[in-house]
């Protein structure tokens, strides 16, 4: 960027933004997200850019970024422990066939939440 005449010329993106503040600019989209992992300094640094180089949001392109997020399947895939006393993972569950419709119904519970169930012993 050779002078702000340059960048007035064309949309202000969030590069341009990031060039300026000094920061990446994934720093600038969770910013303007008010993500909690950027402090508030840096946040404020990056809005006081974003006003004075006029960033604008681009209503398309959020659109878009809105639908692909949506209709992709998420990667994310959360733990939630089962917590035994049995020696060896599975024990309790080959013991009492009662428990092993309990694990069933986690699982499945989980899954549709985006989580998995693994067996923890606390011996």
């Amino acid at each position: 960027m050779n002078s702000n005449r340059e960048i007035s010329a064309r949309r202000i993106t969030q590069g341009d933004i990031a060039h300026h503040a000094g920061v990446s600019a994934s720093t600038v989209s969770r910013a303007l997200q008010n993500d909690p992992r950027i402090t508030k300094a840096v946040r404020k640094k990056i809005l006081l850019v974003s006003q004075k180089l006029g960033y604008q949001p681009d209503p398309s392109i959020s659109a878009l970024i809105n639908y692909r997020w949506k209709s992709q399947p998420s990667n994310f895939v959360g733990v939630v422990a089962w917590i035994t006393i049995n020696d060896e993972p599975g024990e309790l569950k080959k013991n009492s066939p009662e428990i092993d419709l309990y694990w069933e119904g986690a699982q499945k519970g989980a899954h549709r939440f985006g989580y998995r169930i693994d067996e923890f012993s606390i011996r």
